[in-house]
């Protein structure tokens, strides 16, 4: 293979490569010069079909300049080329020692050669080029942060892809990709995964272990179905429009956009009306025929698509989303709204719900459980589907059948103003989610420990004092416990909780935090926001798999600085507090920003 030559100076005459394309010698000559005085190499937009010679010479180049002035070349442009192939017999390690750009798109290329996958890459751009496979040779360039493959025709990716364990942005849109490999588990610094316009029928269950992602998008594939991605809770736009989704379970929790327009869906998936974060909804050109009232649980949703459904009507409840400034619904049956009505905009219409949700005759139920054939409906429904939802009745009690359910696995009766859960509650022994939201309860009976099956608990906005029975569900994901009037808890409290991948405790009285939360080995989440706490032990580190942390609206005058060592932290909100050893305009530039200034205060060792 070629290797760089030895240093001197250069020279340049007129040159023809082996296409007879003439490359003037003199802008070559400046390139070049520039290269080493800068690190950067450009040659974008010079119609090359192949890459000139001294290219791979270039850093043994020295133009009679002071060679300690001379920087290595780190940065090769050679973008918009029409470039068709590398030479396969330049050794790019030995000639160019400190790579860590290639950009080389927009060209004609049908491969790479192995030797351009250096292990100094750190971004490497193979867009709009003719590409039809990745050799396992990518592997190499493990320190990779960005890859770019989109359109080209790549029918799949290599399994060494998971040694790509540096990667952050990668894009392989505008390809024909079947499948992408369970490998990619292991890219865990994977922030935005772009696959767009594919041909993916189906996802591996990779998403457990990609929770730094923050942008996903699936648009334009063949998806039927997607796998879990609760885990993903820093993700924030996900796209799955124009794919055949039928169902969608497990959504991410902290979404501001999530797009399903362009499937199957017959109704909105139960889990959507939880991201209570969402400001924009595509759900447009679906089979959709009924819009669940619980859609106003989403306070922010700025933008709601609906066109092109089945929709009949929409609840009159929709009159108080205050944020909601674009509600499309053109293309659906309407029947319950005059059309003059719509034509006047979302605000208008808006208004108009509002006006009619004082009126009972249009805000009536026929499920609520308070007529008999109202009820029957409503638990028939239940025992078919394993799932009770009274959320929004009016309930100071559940109906004394619920308790006969034992096969229940999902019930649901927040926003009520039930002021007691019964000890018959340990009837519902499959009990997989309990939410027991908005309500009025002061105590938790201690036979819901029969409920050992428990993943998602919520508790929010109740009048509870005490919590001690969730100590004995082992098995709980989600805890919920947000605005109740907890001052304090047992230390030994989560000792059991091994599974617990999201805590709530916001808006309680808390002083002390229990000690045992910080023994908590899957904990992702944490919210200790407004309360009362005055100290935040240095065993917070020992979360070692955290990556929101939110200690805002406390008492909190200090931060521990190992604190610091917390890189795995995505998210940290220590605003509302009167923190000596942190300055505003540090805890405005954010996480980041945060956890180093606490590094700094570590004792030298």
């Amino acid at each position: 293979p070629r290797g760089p030559m030895k240093k001197a100076p250069a020279r340049f005459a007129p040159r023809r490569d082996a296409n007879q394309d003439v490359v003037s010698a003199a802008p070559l000559e400046h390139s070049l010069k520039q290269a080493r005085r800068t690190g950067k190499l450009v040659l974008a937009n010079q119609s090359l079909t192949s890459v000139p010679d001294d290219v791979w010479q270039v850093s043994s180049l020295t133009f009679g300049d002071k060679w300690w002035e001379l920087l290595e070349v780190a940065h090769i442009d050679l973008h918009h080329n029409e470039l068709v192939r590398l030479p396969d017999d330049v050794d790019v390690k030995a000639c160019l020692p400190e790579l860590k750009v290639l950009d080389l798109a927009n060209n004609k290329l049908e491969a790479i050669p192995h030797a351009f996958f250096v292990n100094t890459l750190v971004k490497l751009d193979l867009s709009n080029n003719h590409l039809q496979a990745l050799p396992d040779e990518i592997a190499i360039s493990k320190f990779i942060t960005e890859l770019n493959l989109c359109n080209n025709k790549l029918r799949e990716l290599p399994p060494t892809m998971g040694d790509l364990t540096n990667l952050q942005h990668f894009n392989a849109s505008n390809n024909i990709l079947a499948s992408i490999p369970a490998s990619m588990a292991r890219c865990r610094q994977l922030n935005k995964l772009i696959l767009h316009h594919n041909k993916l029928v189906s996802l591996p269950d990779i998403f457990s272990g990609l929770d730094n992602l923050t942008e996903l998008e699936l648009s334009c594939n063949v998806l039927t179905s997607v796998p879990p991605m609760r885990s993903l809770v820093l993700l924030t736009r996900l796209d799955l429009r124009e794919n055949k989704i039928a169902k969608v379970d497990a959504l991410p929790p902290a979404l501001s956009e999530l797009h399903l327009g362009f499937n199957a869906l017959t109704a909105v998936p139960p889990e959507v009306f939880r991201i209570t974060s969402l400001k924009i909804l595509d759900l447009r050109t679906n089979k959709i025929a009924e819009i669940d009232p619980e859609i106003v649980s989403l306070r922010e949703l700025k933008r709601l698509e609906l066109s092109n459904n089945d929709l009949m009507g929409v609840p009159v409840a929709m009159g108080g989303m205050a944020a909601l400034t674009a509600l499309v619904l053109d293309g659906n049956p309407l029947k319950t709204v005059r059309r003059d009505i719509l034509q006047k905009g979302t605000l208008a219409f808006l208004q108009y719900l509002k006006s009619k949700m004082d009126d009972k005759s249009t805000d009536e139920d026929p499920r609520l459980p308070g007529g008999a054939s109202g009820s029957d409906v409503l638990l028939r429904d239940a025992r078919a589907k394993g799932s009770l939802d009274l959320a929004g009745k009016k309930l100071q009690d559940l109906p004394p059948q619920t308790w006969d359910m034992t096969d229940l696995t999902v019930l649901k009766a927040n926003k009520n103003a039930i002021q007691v859960l019964p000890p018959q509650i340990a009837n519902l022994q499959l009990l997989a989610t309990l939410d027991m939201s908005d309500n009025k309860l002061g105590d938790l009976p201690m036979e819901l420990q029969a409920c050992n099956k428990l993943t998602e608990l919520y508790l929010m906005n109740n009048a509870l004092t005490n919590a001690i029975v969730v100590g004995s569900l082992r098995h709980l994901r989600i805890l919920d416990l947000r605005r109740n009037r907890l001052s304090s808890l047992p230390d030994d409290l989560f000792g059991l909780l091994h599974s617990l991948f999201e805590l709530r405790l916001g808006g309680n009285a808390f002083v002390h935090v229990p000690r045992s939360l910080f023994t908590l080995p899957s904990l992702v989440n944490l919210d200790l926001s407004s309360n009362r706490i005055e100290e935040i032990p240095t065993d917070v580190t020992n979360l070692k798999s955290l990556q929101s942390l939110d200690l805002s609206n406390n008492n909190l005058s200090m931060l521990p600085p190992e604190m610091g060592l917390m890189t795995h932290l995505r998210a940290l909100e220590v605003q509302g507090n009167m923190l000596k050893t942190l300055r505003t305009n540090i805890i405005a530039k954010g996480t980041i920003a945060i956890l180093e200034t606490l590094r700094l205060r570590l004792p030298q060792q």
